[in-house]
């Protein structure tokens, strides 16, 4: 069988019902790009399509694989090489989209694979932990936190406001600690007594709680957090992308691209919908944004898979 000598025949046959390669591609939902690529022999077409691309052409699936009219009735010989080329061609068709699908595969595997280990070691804060958190002066004037409940890690952070210096001090854990048993509790030093002022535990159940200062003072306000106006972000840049592209997609004319921007929209939804389900009922809370992030992700990636694989399904259903 000849690439080459198939691909000229489906572009006589083309020129014959005065079609062009753009109108031949919408005619069987291709791009126009694989018409060409047909025409030269540069690509052959899938055998799942052979069928359609013979009613259109008015040409049998014998005579498109032999890549010519067939006058007479061939005999025995002719038909036996004719199948040995098919059988041929659709081995190596076969061959060329398992190792496709296998290169996929494994692609999409590496990054959830990624995904799910940066999520299982990113830390997840603490909120204020309340009375199981006890500040204590030690007699050398160092002062400690002891933290009666399974934690991973801590965080100091020195912050300069109106002339004092404040530390804010926060304890995290990783979901990989969990559910290994390797979080436990800890006695974390703050510092020495003489170099704190105040110190605020973060994040509290409303603000961030004053747990330790050597004068009268009130507790921090709090601030709205930029966690939270990152992801207030991301829902806005999401949900506008996916009504951007629905409008592009509700203009769109030609079922080639429409095919195509479909699956384009369906990324950014995806998202949108996966960051909603993530982030549900959890907005009082602060985040961690690589921890969150990256179980978006995951949850994106999945749903985008689901939607291939239903859409492939459907597209099957109508061509049959």
């Amino acid at each position: 069988m000849n690439t080459e000598k198939t691909g000229r025949f489906i572009a006589d046959l083309r020129k014959e019902k005065n079609l062009t390669q753009r109108e031949l591609a919408d005619l069987l939902h291709v791009s126009d790009k694989a018409v060409s690529r047909w025409e030269t022999g540069r690509g052959f077409p899938d055998i799942s399509s052979l069928e359609d691309i013979a009613a259109v052409l008015d040409t049998s699936t014998a005579e498109i694989l032999r890549g010519e009219k067939i006058e007479q009735a061939m005999d025995d010989e002719a038909v036996k090489e004719l199948t040995r080329s098919s059988v041929s061609l659709v081995q190596e068709l076969l061959q060329k989209r398992s190792i496709q699908s296998l290169l996929t595969g494994f692609l999409v595997s590496l990054i959830l694979f990624v995904l799910a280990v940066v999520h299982l070691n990113s830390p997840v804060w603490i909120q204020d932990p309340g009375d199981v958190l006890q500040v204590e002066e030690l007699s050398d004037g160092r002062v400690v936190a002891v933290v009666n409940c399974p934690v991973s890690g801590w965080d100091l952070q020195d912050v300069d406001f109106e002339g004092h210096k404040e530390t804010f001090f926060s304890c995290y854990e990783t979901v990989l600690d969990r559910w290994t048993g390797r979080s436990r509790a800890q006695m974390i030093l703050l510092g020495d007594k003489e170099d704190l002022e105040r110190v605020y535990y973060y994040p509290g159940e409303e603000w961030d709680r004053l747990i330790y200062s050597q004068t009268d003072a009130p507790d921090y306000d709090g601030v709205e957090t930029l966690p939270r106006l990152i992801y207030n972000a991301w829902t806005f840049m999401g949900a506008c992308a996916s009504l951007l592209c629905l409008v592009v997609l509700f203009l769109m004319r030609h079922s080639r691209y429409r095919d195509i921007m479909l699956k384009v929209t369906a990324l950014p939804v995806s998202f949108t919908l996966s960051l909603l389900a993530v982030l549900a009922g959890r907005r009082s809370q602060v985040y961690d944004a690589v921890y969150y992030l990256s179980g978006i992700l995951i949850v994106t990636v999945l749903l985008y898979i689901l939607f291939l694989a239903v859409f492939g399904m459907y597209r099957k259903r109508k061509r049959a």
